[in-house]
């Protein structure tokens, strides 16, 4: 990350887990697919085939049978999630759960990630040149932004420069962008500052962030920044209706999307912290689709509910400041103290009581099925017998040998976000762990677009997110 970097000790890839109810508010003639249900909580536009995630196939449908059939996309499918994220509708400053989470329907992505890796999305092809230092991107045509304004390169640069930009959300992006350059009106090339080979890769939703999300130039330059935020625009299957911020955001399909028109007409998004209100709304039928956490995933299969295991996030502690001068004399720049906090975390036991089972044995950090070119199996194997072992008395012994003999204290800070709504327990049960082996972990819960504006202030005194966990 610019101007940071931080140790990675990864825990495991927890499963998202959403609920369905039969029905919703939808007539059976037409069956509601994983192409719908990853629309509020993960990364594609429900009337997209190609996904994103490991989803699979998923048919719900009705108790009772209407007689006849609407034309078109008809009836309301509402969503209760825990979090909206940072709630910023420009996908150029968002985090990566308001992206998979609100606007992953609105705006389309140029590159596509599907079952056999790449595909094509508003980008039809892209080539590199022999150099790797350069990628020519041709920009599918007919396709319209939700003003009725025609998609061209211009639209691409535009958006390519904004994420390249110093202050756009994505780091890793801004350091491999050198410039973008038009063509012609449907071929865009990007310029990197040295070899990119995964670059198209980087445009997906596979990472943390949207920067492959597609703007409209001139709508943008019309209405500048804030406007744009009150009212976005993009070429997706569901375009913007309203938001009320911290509550509610509507959307509505696009019938005249460029790819298969959704089945819904109206998508309704419904922040809801607290997952009793979410389950009960469920079971009242005022919600259709919910995230839940996989505590109550149990109670809600046995009570007839579908649950569906949507992509995996990854759940890591991050250690602020391990490299950075001022972070030198606390104990986390001892790298001792950081292979204690790791094999105090007994990962399997996550896995298996606090998961349900319904997760899968963490890897290295940052590495996933959907990683190319890499030995996946070798490194899984690497992760679960040296780098995740859980080992406590070995943990006590490097913290002692390190110069803590009665420990240290350190504060982890917790928050929810889209696709994680357990993050609050899961930081308590580390922070047990942290206990029995002599860290005296306090747990500080924030929301997360609080935790972001601390975040970003990271070298500076306050708030001490130096030295500290989250």
């Amino acid at each position: 990350m610019t101007g940071i970097q931080w140790l990675k000790r990864f825990i495991l890839p927890a499963l998202v887990v959403v609920v369905l109810v039969a029905g919703c508010s939808k007539t059976p003639s037409q069956t509601t697919t994983s192409a719908v249900t990853t629309t509020a909580t993960t990364t594609s536009a429900p009337a997209r085939t190609t996904t994103t995630t490991s989803a699979p196939a998923t048919t719900v449908k009705p108790t009772t049978a209407p007689a006849t059939t609407a034309a078109g996309p008809y009836g309301d499918l509402r969503v209760g999630l825990a979090t909206f994220g940072s709630e910023q509708m420009n996908p150029v400053y968002a985090d990566g759960g308001t992206v998979t989470t609100m606007l992953a329907p609105i705006y389309d992505i140029l590159v596509d990630w599907g079952a056999k890796g790449l595909q094509p999305g508003l980008a039809e092809k892209w080539v590199m040149s022999s150099d790797a230092k350069s990628w020519t991107f041709t920009i599918r045509k007919g396709v319209k932004f939700h003003t009725g304004d025609d998609l061209t390169a211009e639209d691409v640069k535009f958006s390519l420069d904004a994420y390249g930009a110093k202050d756009a959300y994505a780091s890793d992006f801004q350091r491999s962008f050198e410039r973008s350059e038009i063509i012609d009106n449907y071929t865009v090339k990007i310029h990197t500052v040295a070899p990119q080979l995964d670059l198209p890769a980087f445009l997906t939703l596979v990472g943390t962030t949207g920067r492959g999300l597609i703007l409209p130039k001139k709508y943008f330059e019309q209405k500048g920044k804030a406007a744009f935020n009150d009212q976005p625009v993009g070429t997706g299957a569901f375009q913007f209706v309203r938001r009320i911020p911290g509550d509610e955001i509507s959307l509505e399909a696009n019938t005249k999307y460029w790819g298969q028109v959704a089945s819904f007409k109206k998508l309704t998004l419904l922040q809801m912290p607290e997952e009793t209100t979410r389950v009960a709304a469920l079971k009242t039928r005022g919600l259709d689709e919910i995230e839940i956490s996989p505590d109550s995933a149990p109670e809600l299969r046995a009570g007839g509910f579908k649950t569906i295991i949507l992509g995996t996030p990854s759940s890591m502690v991050l250690l602020n400041g391990a490299y950075q001068p001022e972070g030198a004399k606390l104990p986390i720049a001892n790298i001792k103290v950081r292979q204690a906090l790791s094999l105090a975390i007994n990962r399997d036991e996550i896995m298996k009581n606090f998961f349900h089972g319904d997760a899968l044995p963490p890897g290295p950090p940052q590495l996933s099925d959907q990683v190319i070119g890499i030995d996946t199996t070798k490194w899984m194997n690497y992760a679960a017998t040296k780098l995740n072992r859980y080992d406590p008395a070995e943990a006590t012994r490097l913290i002692k040998e390190a110069g803590y003999p009665q420990g240290f204290d350190i504060t982890l800070w917790t928050y929810t976000q889209a696709g994680a709504a357990y993050s609050p327990a899961m930081a308590q049960v580390i922070q047990g762990y942290w206990n029995k082996v002599g860290v005296n972990a306090r747990v500080q819960p924030v929301d997360w677009g609080t935790f972001q504006r601390t975040r970003n202030t990271l070298r500076t005194p306050t708030p001490g997110l130096i030295g500290q966990a989250h």
